[in-house]
């Protein structure tokens, strides 16, 4: 699993690690990845202990350790000790890309570019490199997510989705599956401009560039959302605190008895989310663990 941030020069860096069990790590890795001093890669690795995963945080320049220490304070844990050390100046993006093997989840595979004699020329083929949006499918959510999909296009092959939105896009990759898929528009929305413009790259790289639209949104207030709602698929793979604040607006602007694709859960957190939404009119279709994470497929009743 790995974040990718801007800087990709081969100056001066330095290494900050840590150890920790994977849910742990993952937290502290989406932390550094979205903090505003964003590391150029991020990337967490199995170790030789199955329970304890390693962190490794490349900055092209001497980090402030204590902001550092500070910032990841705020994820509530007691921290693992971190260690800074320089390091000989290599592209670390290129290495951690390198370093991703290609994922298969049902009819999809994602890989990279240094994979792509790989491809097979299928709908399901997606080029997506690591970069400086989230979503390569090495992480448990946007998998689980691919899952949810290819089971959910298996489920409805004889239902057409007409509107479908990819909520929080990152790198455009779920919103590309569908598209690929379903051969029809898909509605992408980030609020970060900079995943935006990745989104609107991989979609032309697939070959989807005319089939998938993008928006910088901050939720489903934005004038093209509303104006495209009501969504007979959404899919969002956010964080469970973003989710349980937007279950109204999501019910809202969707049709009824459309499935809604929700990710970026902790396993623990998934019955609370659940609960949320069944509030709201939603009925549980399918559980999809992954992992330490949940995705769930629910539907408007």
């Amino acid at each position: 699993m790995s974040r990718a941030g801007a800087a990709q020069g081969t100056g001066p860096t330095f290494c900050l690690q840590l150890s920790a069990p994977f849910a742990l790590a993952s937290q502290l890795a989406d932390l550094l990845a979205e903090s505003g001093e964003t590391p150029p890669a991020v990337s967490i690795h199995e170790t030789d202990d199955p329970q304890i995963w390693k962190l490794c945080a490349y900055y092209p320049l001497e980090p402030d350790e204590a902001a550092i220490q500070k910032l990841l304070e705020s994820c509530g844990h007691a921290l693992p000790p971190l260690e800074l050390t320089p390091i000989e100046p290599q592209d670390w993006v290129a290495q951690v890309q390198r370093g991703l093997q290609p994922v298969r989840a049902g009819r999809f595979f994602i890989y990279g570019h240094h994979d792509r004699a790989q491809a097979r020329q299928f709908a399901g083929d997606i080029e997506i490199d690591a970069g400086q949006a989230f979503g390569t499918a090495h992480h448990g959510t946007t998998k689980g997510c691919l899952l949810a999909l290819d089971a959910l296009f298996k489920k409805q092959n004889g239902r057409k989705f007409r509107q479908i939105l990819d909520l929080g896009t990152g790198t455009g990759l779920l919103a590309i599956a569908a598209a690929r898929s379903l051969q029809r528009p898909v509605l992408a929305s980030d609020i970060d401009p900079v995943s935006v413009r990745i989104a609107n790259e991989n979609a032309a790289l697939n070959t989807v560039g005319p089939l998938v639209r993008t928006v910088q949104a901050d939720g489903l207030h934005h004038p093209v959302l509303r104006s495209t709602a009501p969504f007979d698929l959404i899919i969002a793979n956010i964080l469970a605190e973003p989710l349980l604040v937007m279950a109204p607006d999501i019910r809202k602007n969707m049709a009824r008895r459309g499935y809604l694709v929700l990710s970026g859960l902790l396993q623990s957190q998934s019955r609370m989310i659940e609960a949320r939404y069944r509030g709201f009119g939603f009925k549980r279709i399918k559980r999809l663990p992954l992992d330490e994470w949940m995705t769930l497929i629910l539907q408007a009743t």
